[in-house]
């Protein structure tokens, strides 16, 4: 009653257009846009009246327990459906906002195809990750990690845009993450 039938009355058609989709043996991620109808109000924001599509951005992180989904949390980017409905609710970034692309790759989508890696490429790419972040979120000096290449593309939020090289989103995301946080 509180998210399902809401959503329902908010959005028709929705067709669902998953990019990216990673797991382990008790999680797994997704990251995935929608292109609907917006019809009705949607935490509490209308769709302006001339509206007749609305692309949404999607995440969801899943636990799971044996071979069943035990929890689903799903962030839907609510900023940047108020956005297309007129509403600025962040200030404006330099980078192009609201656009987001699946892989540039032809290893299929959703990407990573498993049966074209192996578990032990996961293993390595998971540290990677985990060392990119750590580098990206807690380093010491203004420089993104060494692993990102300098054509790297980054799809931030509403308010951040999309960063189309490691300069942009040294100078935008991370500039902006690391002057609002300390420790």
């Amino acid at each position: 009653d509180a998210e399902h039938i809401p959503y329902n009355l908010a959005f028709d058609n929705v067709t669902f257009n998953q990019m990216i989709f990673a797991s382990e043996e008790m999680t797994a991620t997704t990251t995935t846009y929608a292109n609907t109808r917006w019809k009705g109000p949607f935490c509490t924001v209308q769709p302006s009246e001339d509206m007749m599509t609305a692309t949404m951005r999607i995440f969801d992180f899943y636990q799971l327990r044996g071979n069943k989904i035990f929890y689903n949390w799903m962030l839907i980017d609510t900023v940047d459906l108020m956005l297309q409905a007129g509403t600025r609710a962040l200030p404006k970034s330099p980078l192009r906002e609201g656009f987001v692309r699946p892989p540039n790759a032809m290893d299929g989508i959703p990407a990573p195809i498993s049966r074209i890696s192996s578990m032990e490429d996961a293993v390595v790419a998971k540290e990677i990750v985990r060392q990119a972040l750590h580098q990206d979120m807690l380093g010491e000096n203004s420089s993104a990690s060494a692993f990102w290449t300098g054509d790297m593309v980054w799809y931030g939020p509403v308010g951040f845009g999309m960063a189309t090289n490691k300069k942009e989103y040294e100078d935008v995301y991370l500039a902006a993450i690391r002057g609002a946080f300390t420790e």
